[in-house]
């Protein structure tokens, strides 16, 4: 048996969504970029956790016991949720009033960051989190290779919500 990877997680979320299509995409790309943000500042805190910066109990989304599998799963899930959450909330965004043509003309600039995300997210699980403890020297200064790729990822869906509220990002390349 193979061991999974991003792209096949991405596929999986994909495959998932559907089997339950989404009406609205609004909800669900602001519920990702909720979570996506809540995820890189654990990723931060697991840092300052190893450092001594933070108390143990300051950890939310894992116990301190748990905080290397937790880090280990993450590109994983994350390529997961883009591909159950992101794309197929985007193309949902005509239930939320966007035009069809407006959808589909912008969703490959959605599509290629998606991807060039889940690319590093890959080369995060494959070669960065095969040995936590390499995250762990980095967040030990105060950096996270993990949390610029989980905030890549916010980034993105906020890029995805930008083209449905042209006044919130009036500088965005979608307007």
């Amino acid at each position: 048996m193979t061991k999974p990877n991003c792209y096949d997680s991405l596929q999986r979320g994909q495959l998932e969504r559907q089997t339950r299509p989404l009406p609205y995409g609004k909800y669900k790309l602001l519920e990702l970029l909720r979570n996506l943000r809540a995820y890189q500042k654990e990723v931060i805190t697991i840092g300052d956790v190893v450092s001594g910066r933070a108390a143990p109990n300051a950890l939310r989304c894992c116990t301190i016991d748990e905080k290397a599998w937790w880090l280990k799963s993450l590109p994983l899930n994350v390529a997961y949720w883009l591909g159950r959450d992101l794309l197929p909330g985007f193309k949902a965004l005509v239930g939320d009033g966007l035009s069809a043509q407006r959808v589909s003309s912008a969703y490959p600039a959605i599509r290629q960051p998606t991807m060039e995300c889940v690319s590093r997210l890959e080369f995060l699980r494959s070669n960065v989190l095969s040995c936590v403890k390499n995250e762990y020297a980095v967040a030990r200064h105060g950096m996270s290779m993990v949390a610029s790729v989980v905030g890549e990822a916010a980034y993105i869906a906020e890029q995805a919500l930008s083209v449905l509220d042209t006044n919130a990002y009036p500088n965005s390349p979608y307007n």
